[in-house]
């Protein structure tokens, strides 16, 4: 069971935010792969975030 699969695509909004996503996405890939400054902006905006995120609430769990 996929959370995109049971919720996403059970209503009419997930169904559109996925085919948004869907269409969106090849194109923001390349062009954050062709483009140094945009990667880091991505890299150290989004992606390092997250994952302290993410480590930060495995920590709290494991309490």
């Amino acid at each position: 069971m996929k959370y995109r699969d049971v919720v996403l695509l059970g209503n009419g909004v997930g169904r559109s935010f996925i085919d948004v996503y869907n269409a969106a996405s090849p194109p923001a890939a390349a062009a954050i792969a062709h483009n140094g400054a945009l990667r880091s902006l991505v890299r150290y905006g989004l992606v390092d975030p997250v994952v302290r995120l993410i480590r930060f609430t495995r920590l709290l769990r494991c309490r």
